[in-house]
């Protein structure tokens, strides 16, 4: 809830978005992180919201280099781009989750980017 806000700092309401959408979609740590990070967001997006698997996939790399150079370096140049695509995906990835918890299980996730 604090991450949706518009009183905290830039860089703390994307590293908080970020740290949702890994909640929802990397439910254990393994190698290639990022990638299954962004393909999960893309194939999810594309099956549940019609959303450009490419383009997803794009944005969600762009996030994740977003949450790690705010985490390790303190900033990002491309902060204010990220920050409401980041946004856009958390609000459709939790409406989901509401309705349906069991969408965001390591098994799913997998047959989703399988599929």
């Amino acid at each position: 809830m604090h991450a949706m806000s518009d009183k905290i700092r830039p860089e703390s309401r994307f590293i908080e978005l970020s740290i949702i959408l890994e909640m929802l979609l990397l439910k254990t740590k393994a190698a290639e992180v990022s990638y299954r990070f962004s393909l999960r967001l893309a194939k999810f997006m594309w099956k549940y919201f019609d959303y450009s698997v490419k383009e997803v996939f794009e944005n969600s790399k762009d996030i994740y280099t977003t949450r790690s150079n705010i985490a390790h370096a303190g900033e990002d140049k491309k902060l204010e781009i990220n920050t409401p695509i980041a946004h856009e995906y958390v609000r459709k990835l939790l409406s989901k989750y509401l309705e349906d918890k069991t969408l965001f299980c390591n098994e799913k996730l997998n047959e989703l980017c399988l599929g």
